[in-house]
């Protein structure tokens, strides 16, 4: 979770920048805007809401800043309770 690496709020737009390098495992001057685009509008009208919802996130939109909640270390644990659980197999 990308977000878990940013002690502070991070505007949606730099967390989509942050989300595409880490999935293509490049420098941001190697993807493309339109790529950017699409993990920026994936995230404001799926992902996030779907976080915010289940209380891993706060996202403020007049600001356009995410940040986790105080209950994201939760979850965190629990995403990783479920990682080992898939290398077992």
């Amino acid at each position: 979770m990308c977000l878990i690496d940013h002690s502070e709020a991070i505007a949606l737009a730099d967390l989509a920048e942050d989300v595409a390098v880490r999935g293509n495992k490049g420098a941001i001057t190697e993807i493309s805007k339109e790529k950017v685009r699409t993990i920026h509008t994936s995230l404001y009208h799926t992902h996030i809401p779907k976080l915010v919802e289940a209380g891993a996130v706060e996202y403020d939109q007049d600001r356009d800043l995410v940040r986790t909640s105080e209950t994201s270390e939760r979850v965190q644990h629990l995403l990783s309770i479920a990682a080992d659980g898939e290398e077992d197999r």
